[in-house]
């Protein structure tokens, strides 16, 4: 009976040192888990500051929001509470609520300010061109100006959507908007006229009479007299 007493005493001992590794281990779980979580709201602050700091290399003017009075002091009583009294930290079932969430939201503010910012940018002094005129003109026998516009079109669109990554997609939306305003030059000082005939030419409507001297001369100076056909109906 008190050997059996003995094992009974080791075995309940044994017991209470597996609850006690277990209670460390879950505090530890709940630590490195705390962690994590903090990480990735300071990356979502870190890539929005970063972001920040690209458009402000261009100059790029940005109001960005101030973080509250709240979350500034939130931050100083975690980094004590982390040097002093982790377990407390962990433990807390607010810190997501009362900081982890402002911190992202402080982030996305950031981001939204940011993109605020850019869009203005894109759309300063960019030459904003309408679907119908380059349908029009794309029929009237400007296809490939047109189909250059239209990609870059696109592809400055899609830089708008949202914050440029680093100082070479600044470059690159300058860039983009410097070629379309090369193209527009070239295709809006064409005269009204010689545009509404190549549009009936296109379509196989133009007659004879519709090339008046000044078209005439218009498409043998640009090298397009030659592409036109004379048929029967």
């Amino acid at each position: 009976m008190k050997n059996l007493i003995e094992r009974s005493e080791s075995l309940c001992s044994s017991i209470d040192n597996l609850q006690s590794i277990s209670k460390e281990r879950k505090k530890y779980v709940g630590l490195e888990t705390r962690c994590k979580q903090i990480k990735e709201a300071r990356d979502a602050l870190d890539n929005a500051k970063s972001t920040e700091r690209v458009l402000c290399s261009k100059n790029i003017v940005i109001t960005p929001p101030e973080p509250s009075k709240a979350l500034r002091s939130k931050v100083a009583k975690l980094q004590h509470d982390l040097d002093s009294n982790w377990r407390e930290l962990v433990s807390d079932p607010m810190t997501q609520q009362t900081f982890l969430d402002p911190i992202k939201k402080h982030a996305d503010a950031v981001n939204a300010a940011s993109l605020k910012a850019w869009k203005s940018y894109v759309d300063a002094d960019l030459i904003h061109i309408s679907d119908e005129f380059i349908g029009a003109m794309s029929i009237a026998g400007f296809k490939e100006k047109c189909d250059q516009l239209k990609r870059m079109k696109t592809e400055i669109q899609d830089f708008r959507k949202k914050c440029p990554k680093t100082s070479e997609d600044i470059m690159r939306v300058e860039s983009l908007k410097s070629e379309i305003q090369i193209v527009w030059n070239e295709l809006k000082g064409i005269p009204i006229d010689v545009v509404e005939f190549l549009q009936k030419a296109a379509r196989r409507q133009a007659k004879l009479d519709d090339i008046r001297p000044g078209i005439r001369d218009w498409l043998k100076d640009n090298g397009m007299i030659d592409k036109l056909w004379v048929g029967l109906g």
